[in-house]
């Protein structure tokens, strides 16, 4: 069953984001049991197994999540990285009838190589291109210069009100602004 949420895959320099499978079970597990992932994502279990991947990964068959995996198309973009390597996941989730939300996640020894910032921006356009009745929003929280950063940079604004989980702001894409 293919999910409400998959529009295929989105290129985005030299990264590509696909929706993960059941198969990426294990590579799931190794970019987010990182403790700066889990630490900051309320909803991601700490310790971060195989078991949580594959639980996860089987949330997208209810339709209203999905997780795209961000890869690199070419060797070496992230040193001693391969072609096709998990690099980080962007999350796509559907809120009510108006409403969808856009996350990600890298582990930290992928932090500083841009890939955030080329995989969001890419992602925040094709969704809203995709879905232009649903307010498009993220949620981040405030100490977090970096990920406020990444979302400026796709074209989301502060929202002036809190998000739906402790500790975050929201964020609302509006990219002409």
């Amino acid at each position: 069953m293919t999910s409400p949420l998959d529009i295929g895959e989105i290129a985005a320099g030299t990264l590509r984001l696909r929706p993960l499978a059941a198969g990426d079970a294990e590579q799931l597990r190794a970019v987010t049991s990182d403790p700066a992932v889990t630490a900051v994502i309320p909803f991601l279990p700490e310790p971060f197994g195989l078991q949580q991947a594959q639980a996860l990964l089987g949330r997208q068959a209810e339709g209203r999540d999905l997780y795209l995996g961000i890869r690199a198309d070419a060797d070496g973009i992230v040193p001693g990285s391969a072609a096709g390597t998990l690099l980080g996941v962007v999350g796509v989730h559907l809120h009510g009838a108006a409403e969808l939300e856009i996350g990600y996640w890298l582990p930290g020894r992928h932090h500083g190589h841009g890939i955030a910032s080329t995989a969001v921006p890419a992602a925040a356009r094709a969704y809203a291109r995709a879905f232009p009745d649903r307010r498009l929003v993220a949620e981040c929280r405030p100490d977090n210069a970096a990920s406020r950063r990444v979302l400026a940079r796709a074209g989301f604004r502060p929202a002036g009100e809190p998000g739906q989980r402790p500790e975050r702001d929201l964020y609302v894409h509006a990219p002409d602004i």
